[in-house]
């Protein structure tokens, strides 16, 4: 397993997933922000793909999964927002599942990917708004 890089606030919900970490992280500055996205950009080509964003949203999953559940449930997650669960929880069970986190943000990378070429370069990431 890729050693997954350390995370604050409901696993940033899964980096709300990489993207908020990315683009929504007020507090963070823009060098702060273009540091972590380099730091998924594992290829360093400068964007990022969407199998470089997936592999990432695995590896965050499993980390938030301290009881190996398959699920994060709100004991799990630092800082939880209950809207952000109630957001993501498809089938209403109070817990996210792996499917249902990896739906959102995928959704999410392709709503971010403006020119629609499958990757997201550092610019369209800090446009990005949820």
């Amino acid at each position: 397993m890729i050693k997954s890089k350390p995370l604050s606030g409901m696993l940033a919900i899964s980096a709300t997933l990489l993207l908020c970490t990315v683009s929504l992280a007020q507090e963070r500055t823009v060098e702060e922000r273009t540091a972590i996205f380099g730091l998924y950009d594992t290829n360093n080509d400068q964007k990022l793909s969407r199998d470089e964003f997936a592999t990432e949203l695995i590896n965050l999953f499993i980390s938030a999964d301290v009881d190996q559940s398959d699920f994060i449930e709100r004991d799990e997650m630092t800082n939880p927002d209950p809207e952000e669960i109630t957001d993501n929880d498809r089938n209403r069970d109070g817990k996210l599942s792996f499917d249902e986190v990896m739906q959102e943000k995928l959704a999410d990378f392709n709503a971010a990917d403006r020119d629609k070429d499958g990757h997201l370069t550092l610019k369209e990431a800090l446009e990005f708004k949820q």
